[in-house]
């Protein structure tokens, strides 16, 4: 569990880094439905990686393609790191538990609430016209009560409209459309599910700041892409007049668990004026972030296995060369990929809080062998030249793991 989190923070973190720093250039040069639709970027970081291979033990070693066990005969003894590792857990376990829990109860207060205080009202015939034109469902209601203050959507499965008492009567015909059309656009898009994603992802990450600084993002992105939708086949005057409708909703205040239908508003007031960004410079700038954001997905978990390490315990006793790394490569979790065939040599050494991959560094020399780490795979190969042997298999001394 913890080598995964490890993983999966190291890769998101690069992800979600591009996407911070990037932000105001593609703001700036793509439509903001697109950048929006970047930050499933970072899950497409979380899903490259391999969790069976961080949740299961027993590794399948593959020997000049031919499968082979992989359940070692010869025991060793148990990785001494294990409680560090067992702490790590539980801490993070901790932080999972209180974070999530405090969001949980915090939205179930907030719900319980809110519809203790807002009511269902009917839309005008006129408006549910011109939403089921635009949105091509038809729109019956949205909630009125006295909590709310701004326009918004709230519930995961069911979600809802909720707007300020008085709604109807104090905004014209015109701005009810454009409110209701921003408001309904998240529900068609399904925004309170991606809102709820990106909770989970917060929730299993707490630690990570890069990801609470996300997530402010993310809720901005979200919300100029729904202006965007709103607004895709409109006129300069039409921008300019929609964005007067929001700032005559707006509310500082507003409250926790929404889409929220007006934040950091300089910024918004300038998206909604600008004209369509060029096409060119969508294109190419969208193409740049993929192929960077591609890299790092795909050069990330060498990265990482490069510097994963344990600490072992062993004692082999006559142990055929090809058992002890095999043994040593199944306590590494990773998968052994033998390029050239071992010798029939045997081994007796014994060692205490060694380093894994120092230990495997150190065999593999004096037998002849280097190895080369591939992602979570370990390729071994014959060295080159003999003048690369460091020491012969009597002068080893083994390094302990630096702790």
């Amino acid at each position: 569990m913890i080598s995964w989190l490890m993983q999966s923070t190291v890769e998101i973190s690069l992800v979600i880094g591009l996407l911070i720093i990037l932000n105001p250039l593609l703001r700036k040069f793509i439509n903001a439905q697109f950048t929006y639709y970047l930050w499933l970027l970072p899950v497409l970081a979380l899903i490259n990686i391999d969790v069976l291979n961080q949740t299961n033990l027993i590794e399948n070693i593959t020997i000049v393609g031919q499968l082979v066990s992989s359940v070692p005969s010869i025991q060793v003894d148990n990785i001494i790191n294990q409680s560090s590792s067992f702490n790590l857990i539980g801490l993070w376990l901790v932080g999972f538990v209180l974070f999530s829990t405090y969001r949980a109860l915090s939205y179930i207060r907030f719900k319980r609430h809110l519809n203790n205080s807002a009511n269902k009202t009917s839309v005008p015939s006129t408006i549910m016209n011109y939403l089921f034109e635009q949105l091509g469902f038809k729109v019956k209601s949205v909630y009125q009560g006295d909590v709310v203050t701004s326009p918004f959507v709230s519930g995961l499965l069911f979600p809802k409209v909720y707007v300020p008492i008085g709604f109807f009567e104090n905004n014209s015909l015109e701005n009810q459309q454009w409110i209701l059309h921003h408001e309904f656009t998240h529900i068609k898009r399904m925004d309170t599910l991606a809102y709820f994603v990106f909770e989970v992802v917060r929730s299993v990450f707490w630690f990570n700041p890069l990801i609470h600084l996300a997530y402010k993002q993310f809720c901005q992105d979200q919300e100029l892409a729904c202006d965007y939708l709103v607004l895709k086949n409109c006129t300069k005057q039409q921008r300019v007049q929609y964005a007067q409708v929001m700032f005559s909703n707006i509310n500082q205040d507003s409250m926790m668990f929404v889409l929220p239908f007006y934040s950091f508003i300089q910024e918004r007031f300038k998206m909604l004026k600008k004209h369509k960004p060029s096409k060119t410079k969508t294109v190419m700038a969208s193409v740049s972030v993929i192929f960077v954001s591609v890299i790092l997905l795909t050069t990330s978990p060498n990265i990482f296995s490069k510097m994963e390490s344990k600490a072992i315990d062993f004692n082999f006793n006559k142990i055929i060369l090809s058992e002890a790394v095999k043994i040593i490569i199944y306590h590494s979790g990773k998968e052994l990929v033998l390029l050239d065939p071992f010798p029939e040599v045997e081994l007796s050494i014994y060692g205490k809080d060694i380093d894994s991959i120092l230990l495997l560094d150190d065999i593999l020399n004096c037998n002849g062998f280097e190895y080369k780490v591939d992602g979570e795979k370990i390729l071994v190969s014959k060295l080159k030249s003999s003048t690369d042997i460091r020491k012969s298999c009597d002068e080893l001394e083994f390094r302990k793991f630096d702790t």
